[in-house]
């Protein structure tokens, strides 16, 4: 299964699904179009998808937090949702809306908590 080989002879593989296209499946399986599990929509090689309703919410998606936790990070800067959807192990990015503002962030005199660390515009 999702192993690129034909077992049976009938010139598919079995595939996980893939509902939200990141390429991270879900448990169930699905018969493929090919012999690669990766490369048509809906597809995936991998049943480790924690939310395939969401292709910003899977395990890794947040590695400066935790690479192993499944997280949802919409911003992209690799810090999970402080806040996030029930079953989904919450981060540390306070703004998951805005990739310039995570823990570790240059904080800057806007009156916004740029770091994450509960004060803003320290320093000012």
């Amino acid at each position: 299964m999702a192993d690129g080989l034909d077992q049976n002879c009938d010139a598919v593989d079995d595939c996980y699904q893939d509902l939200d296209s990141d390429t991270f499946g879900s448990t169930t399986v699905i018969t493929g179009d090919d012999l690669d599990c990766n490369n048509t929509l809906g597809e995936a090689d991998d049943s480790t998808d924690c939310d395939d309703s969401s292709a910003t919410t899977f395990v890794g998606a947040a590695p400066d937090d935790d690479p192993g936790a499944c997280m949802k990070d919409d911003d992209g800067d690799e810090y999970g949702d402080a806040t996030p959807p029930g079953g989904v192990t919450a981060g540390n990015d306070c703004d998951d809306t805005d990739p310039l503002i995570h823990p570790g962030a240059i904080e800057v005199c806007d009156g916004v908590d740029n770091n994450c660390d509960g004060t803003t515009d320290e320093g000012c």
